[in-house]
């Protein structure tokens, strides 16, 4: 049941691929970024401040830190590259995640597990067509951010197991929306609200869309449920299930944006779709288990 819930995350992220490149139609990566959490914030601030004694804001804090980098780094990558190709590189946190828990919490992992990922890892190969010819600097910075992801992965499962799921997440979010004030004004200065505002005449619908994709969905959402299942799920694991999300955004990127998906793509795909299957029945023999 935790493995789906993951997989409903990655879906809601996938199409938060989508809501990004709509939203910097007119924004920038920076204000893009800031305000799906300045907006998040915003919605769940009276929830923050009524249980702001219960709240372990240190670890809020790492929390916060972590993922914001990762994804300011994952929007800038957004504005250079493909929605494919920068949903298969990010997913190199399912690499990263196991290799920094290997070398610094000495974990051991079996190789039923490092094959699941070689497949899927082969898959998402496929599913980007083996073209690394246009490697460019979007694909640089969404790398950086999938080691950032990994980072966020592993610290919300040493330090936010014991918190509150939901309301961790929320806070999360909330402290996201402070840095994303501070880090837009001082990046680019105050951003034009009016493409956001229904009655105004520059009012953009796609825009304002591509926010509630990101601030309701995919920031309030998907990052609450990944809250939730990691209490069961080692990180590893987490990392491998998360490579679904590459599917979905290429699938997305294909129907939204005309982006191709050719049959080896496709096939790619069914690989990524095969190592997670067999997550499920491999953690039930204990042949996932990290020592």
């Amino acid at each position: 049941m935790k493995i789906l819930l993951l997989i409903i995350a990655t879906a809601i992220w996938g199409a938060g691929f989508m809501g990004t490149r709509w939203t910097m139609d007119v924004y920038s990566p920076v204000w893009s970024h800031s305000l799906r959490f300045i907006f998040a914030g915003l919605i769940i601030s009276p929830i923050v401040f009524i249980n702001f004694k219960k709240v372990n804001w240190k670890t809020a804090f790492i929390l916060s830190v972590l993922l914001f980098i990762g994804l300011i780094l994952q929007t800038y990558g957004i504005k250079y590259t493909t929605l494919a190709k920068s949903g298969f590189i990010t997913t190199f946190y399912a690499l990263f995640t196991p290799v920094i828990l290997g070398l610094y919490l000495k974990k051991k992992f079996t190789k039923g597990y490092w094959s699941l990922v070689g497949v899927a890892l082969f898959g998402m190969a496929l599913l980007c067509e083996l073209k690394w010819s246009g490697f460019n600097i979007g694909d640089v910075y969404t790398l950086a951010s999938a080691l950032f992801f990994s980072l966020h992965i592993i610290a919300v499962d040493i330090f936010a197991k014991d918190e509150p799921p939901i309301l961790i997440n929320f806070v999360q979010c909330f402290i996201m929306g402070i840095i994303g004030i501070s880090y837009g004004i001082f990046a680019e200065g105050l951003p034009d609200l009016t493409f956001v505002i229904p009655t105004h005449e520059n009012f953009n619908s796609l825009v304002f869309n591509g926010f509630i994709i990101l601030s309701v969905f995919s920031s309030l959402i998907a990052f609450s449920i990944q809250m939730i299942a990691q209490k069961d799920i080692p990180p590893h694991v987490v990392s491998l299930v998360f490579l679904m999300e590459s599917i979905f955004a290429s699938v997305l990127g294909y129907y939204a944006f005309d982006e191709s998906l050719s049959v080896r793509a496709m096939i790619g795909a069914l690989f990524i779709l095969a190592s997670v299957a067999c997550l499920k029945p491999m953690m039930d023999r204990n042949s996932l288990k990290a020592s």
